[in-house]
């Protein structure tokens, strides 16, 4: 009966995704994103963007000059225990390469968002461009 207990719990341990885990996750299969936009308005808009998506925001650690690293949490709803992202902002000097990794807070939370990047590639387009969001909203002869 013991064995089963420390097994179950070991295998919970073992499942359960942290803020560590998440910053070193391997990088290859991060979603990405360019934006021609100066570094610190994307750093900016995606400090906005993260709180916006219900991700409240554990770490958010300049790497270098040209690097930024943010990691969020969305916590537990429903049947979902929750997901960690994390949010890679490198500026080339022309463009900021976005990347982003979510993962589910347990492994095995089959309800948990497995790719949260296109919503939060959206939310930073958004903040990054609210002008031209707001005339491709507005249809011509369409009354607001």
């Amino acid at each position: 009966m013991h064995r089963l207990l420390f097994l179950a719990l070991g295998t919970f341990v073992w499942g359960c995704a942290s803020v560590d885990t998440t910053r070193h996750a391997p990088v290859e299969g991060d979603a990405r994103q360019t934006f021609a936009a100066p570094y610190d308005d994307v750093v900016r808009a995606t400090r906005e963007s993260l709180p916006a998506m219900g991700l409240h925001l554990r770490s958010d650690q300049q790497i270098d000059r040209a690097t930024q690293l943010l990691i969020a949490e969305r916590c537990g709803r429903g049947t979902s225990w929750g997901e960690l992202v994390r949010v890679t902002l490198h500026d080339s000097g022309k463009s900021v390469e976005a990347r982003v990794f979510t993962e589910p807070r347990f492994l095995p939370d089959l309800s948990a968002d497995w790719d949260l990047s296109p919503n939060l590639f959206w939310e930073i387009n958004q903040r990054l461009h609210p002008a031209a969001v707001a005339v491709a909203d507005h249809v011509p002869g369409e009354a607001h």
